[in-house]
Order: C-alpha cells, then structure tokens, then sequence
C-alpha cells in the first residue's frame, strides 16, 4: 500500500485526502439521512403502539370510573325504570375526543339501554349487529364484559365520516347485571399520529439542515482552507529541498538553505545544509588523500621493483643450494645403505660368534664327559688288573691244572695294562683339548660382547644417517617451498607493480571527478597533480 502511494506526488495524495473527505463527508451525511428515515418509520410504529397502549389505558379508566359513578348513582334508586332513566341521563351529555365521536352507551346483555349518538336502538336487542368484517361486536362486548372487562376491535359509522375502525372497552357496573362501553375511532389515533409525525418530521428537518450547515462551514471555513494550507506548507518546503537536492546532485556544494524551521522539513533542509557541509569537508580530505595515494603509488612501483629484482636473485641461490641439498641428500642416503649392510654383517658375525661360543661350550662338557668316562675306564683296567693278578695267583696254585687258566689271566692282564695305558693317554689328551676349548670359549667370550657393541654402534650410525637423510629430505623439502614461495613472491611483486600503476591511474581519475563539484567559493576544486 505505502508503496503503491509513493507512485504519486504529495500534493497529490492530500488533494485525495480532501477527495476522501468530502466523499466521507457525503457518506455520513447520506448514511444519516437514510438512517433517520429508518428512524423516522421505527418511531412511527413506536408511536402508534404507545398511542394505542395509551388510549386503552384511557379507556379502561374512564369506563372504569363511569361504572363506579353509575353504579354508585343507581344503587339507592329501586325502580328499574328510575335507574335505565338516570343511566340515560348521565351518559347522554358526556363527550370526549376533539370531533366529541367519544361517548359511553350502556347494555343490559346485547339490549341496548343507553345510547346517545342513536337513541332511536336504546331498547332493542343489537345482538345480530356485525361490522363489515363480521364481527358481532356487541356480543363480543357483552361476553369480555361478563368475563370481568376487555377490549374488541370492530368498524363502526362515525358521524361525518362514515365507517372507520374503532376500538371499545367494556365492563360490568358494580351491583347490577348491566356493563358499559366506550370507544374511540383509530382515525383520531392516526390524526394525532400525523401531527407527531409531522412534528418530527420538522424537527428531523430542522436538525439535518443544521448540521449540513455546521459540516458546510466547518468544511469551507475551517477544514479546506487549513487543509490547502498545509498543504502549502509541506509543498512548497519540500519543492526546496527538492531543488536543493537537485543542486547537490549536480555538484554545487556551494547551494544556499535558508529555509530552516522546526518542522519535519526544516529538519530535512537542515540535514541538507549539513550534508553539503560535510562533503565539502570530505572533498578536500579526499583530495589530500588522492595526493598522498598518488606519491604513495610512485613509491610502491619503485620499491616492488627492488622487491621483484632481490626476489629473482633469491630464487636463483635458493636453486643452487637446493641442488647442493640433493647431493649431500644423496651422499646420505649412499651412507645409510652402507650402514644398514655393515649392521645386517654385524648381525650375522655376531650370531656366528654366539653360535661358536655355544658350540665350545657344549665341546668342553663333551670333553669332560669322556674324561670322566676314561677315568671310569682306568678304573675297571685296574680293576681287571687285579682281578688277573688273582686269578694267575690261583692258576700258580692249580699247579698244571691251572696253567691255561694262568695263561688266559696274563693275557687279561696284558690287556688291562693297555687299556689304561690308552686310557691315560686319552685323559691327556682331553685335558689339553679341554684346556684349549676352554681358552677358545673365553676367547669368544671375549669377542662377542666387543661384536654386540660394534653392533650396536653400527645401529646408532645407521638410526643416524637415517634422521640425517630424513633431515635433509625436510631441508630439500623446504628449500622447494622456500622456492615456491621465492617465484610467487616474484610474480605478487610484478603483480604489485601492476596494481600501483592503476592505483596511481584510479587516484588521477578521482581527481579529476572531484572537479566535477563546487565549494562555497564556487571554484572549481583545484588539486594538484603531484604524485
């Protein structure tokens, strides 16, 4: 909606404002109009039914009243005659309504005893009287007078004015069997109904015309022209500040606003006056910044060339010692290997060593075991020995019969002396073979230690030349970025170069812009071309 409004000017959208309330105007005004007619039919049928009600009411009252008085007058009167007489006489002068068509009759059942507009009935039975609707309207009377009083609608000649619709009530007179009745015609009803109406017909005139003319003035002398007025007043500033606007737009900071108040639009020229104020302000900052951007770019293309030049220089000697890396690299990497064989040999000799020590070891327990073996050996000759000694011995007894016997325990003997002898010179030589072992196991004993260790160093030279290659391989590594990182420094410092060209053509294009505004000089903006 708001902006759909902003499609029109202001000065258009309070011309329909007015538009608008003219037409509101109109509509209350037409609103007002049809709702006291509606009001104006709603009374009068409120009208009617309080009239009516108020009529029965008098009705029943007067009747009421009469029957007592009636009643009242005949009860000291013994004759029949007497009472229809003074019945007569009493009701026959009364009149009421402003036409006098109001008047009392009197009824004994549906005879007729009183009965002043038509004396010519009194004494005759009028139950057979009906209206031109039907309606029996004496028998009626008669039966809501017997049943203690009431009212019946019917049509009735009134005098001058032919058949009209009446409305009676009807009661019983105290002390007797007769009952009374009056009525009045709806015609006057409605009369006094037209007056009111015609009353308020005048009155409703009355007040529509007033207020028309309260609106009317109200809207001529008041509210139109303070409407046009302010109008003006929010028109005509903002026209101003429109042409100032504009002024500004075209570059004149120099632009007169005098039009200050203290309203909405004076605060807006004063923002005007403050902007142009503050962009005066801003032009001259510029300029010296556009100055200072220019020397400032000169010195930047001269110090991204030193740049540029020591940046090449840098990659070529970060390519010579990059080279030099991968050659010690490779040198190291030619000592790990070696390392690593001379370790895997070292393994082996010392596993051989090991295994040696084992095998001198298990060779002295052998030697011992034969050792301990031919000692046994030397006992059971010795053993033998005796055992032959003996034996010749006996033989000797035996005398011939033991002579072969003796032969056989010399041989034995014989073999027993060789078998130690063999035994001795066994044990000898396992003692020398054990000596020996034992040297050659504490030899190797020896050695195998001082092999674990020269292991063990191998290891470390070798775990060495292994972080040293890993070492050099992360130098190489960064050399190669430092590379990288020395060719992109190179290219951003020709980029460089190339940006504060344009940097120093952007701060020459904003100075030329800048000329396009007007101080409060009204000069030209002057910058010097400087760099």
């Amino acid at each position: 909606m708001v902006s759909y409004l902003r499609r029109f000017r202001i000065s258009g959208r309070i011309l329909a404002i007015i538009v608008l309330m003219l037409f509101s105007i109109a509509a209350v005004v037409t609103v007002y109009w049809f709702g006291t007619l509606s009001l104006k039919e709603k009374a009068a049928e409120e009208t009617q039914s309080i009239m009516i009600e108020g009529e029965r009411k008098k009705l029943r009252v007067a009747t009421h009243s009469m029957a007592l008085s009636i009643g009242s007058a005949i009860s000291h009167i013994a004759y029949y005659q007497q009472q229809i007489e003074l019945i007569r006489a009493m009701v026959d002068e009364i009149r009421f309504e402003e036409d006098e068509s109001g008047y009392f009759f009197v009824y004994r059942g549906t005879v007729n005893l009183a009965l002043p507009p038509k004396k010519e009935l009194q004494g005759q039975d009028l139950s057979a009287n009906q209206d031109a609707n039907g309606v029996f309207y004496v028998k009626e009377m008669a039966e809501v007078a017997a049943s203690g009083g009431g009212f019946v609608r019917y049509i009735f000649e009134k005098p001058g004015a032919g058949n009209q619709p009446k409305l009676a009530y009807a009661e019983l007179i105290p002390g007797t069997d007769l009952w009374i009745g009056t009525g009045i015609y709806i015609d006057n009803v409605q009369a006094k109904e037209e007056a009111i109406h015609a009353l308020f017909d005048t009155q409703v005139k009355k007040l529509t015309l007033g207020i028309l003319f309260g609106v009317s003035f109200m809207l001529l002398v008041i509210i139109l022209p303070l409407t046009l007025a302010i109008r003006l007043s929010i028109i005509r500033p903002l026209s101003k500040a429109i042409t100032v606007t504009k002024q500004i737009a075209n570059g004149n900071l120099a632009v007169e606003i005098d039009d200050i108040h203290s309203d909405e639009t004076g605060e807006l020229n004063k923002a005007l006056a403050t902007m142009a104020g503050r962009l005066t302000q801003i032009l001259e900052e510029i300029q010296e910044t556009a100055s200072r951007l220019a020397a400032s770019s000169g010195e930047l293309s001269s110090t991204v060339s030193q740049i540029s030049s020591g940046a090449s220089e840098q990659a070529a000697a970060v390519e010579e010692i990059s080279a030099s890396i991968e050659e010690m690299n490779s040198t190291l990497q030619q000592t790990s290997d070696n390392a690593r064989q001379t370790e895997k040999l070292s393994e082996e000799a010392s596993h051989s060593a090991e295994e040696t020590g084992t095998a001198v070891e298990e060779s002295i327990a052998t030697l011992k075991t034969i050792a301990d073996n031919i000692t046994i050996i030397d006992e059971i000759a010795r053993q033998t020995n005796l055992l032959s000694l003996n034996a010749a011995i006996e033989a000797a007894r035996a005398g011939d019969a033991g002579q072969g016997f003796a032969v056989v325990a010399s041989e034995v003997r014989k073999l027993a002396d060789r078998s130690r002898s063999a035994a001795a010179e066994i044990l000898e030589l396992s003692a020398k073979s054990g000596r020996v072992a034992e040297h050659t196991g504490k030899t190797v004993g020896d050695t195998i230690p001082r092999i674990k260790r020269t292991n063990e160093l191998i290891q470390e030279i070798s775990a060495a030349s292994k972080e040293q290659t890993h070492g050099m391989e992360q130098i190489n590594q960064s050399m190669l970025e430092l590379d990288r990182v020395t060719q992109q420094n190179a290219s951003a410092s020709e980029e460089i170069a190339s940006t504060g060209k344009a940097l120093a053509d952007e701060a020459e294009r904003l100075r030329e812009t800048l000329n396009y505004f007007h101080t409060t000089e009204r000069k030209e903006l002057e910058y010097g071309s400087e760099a």
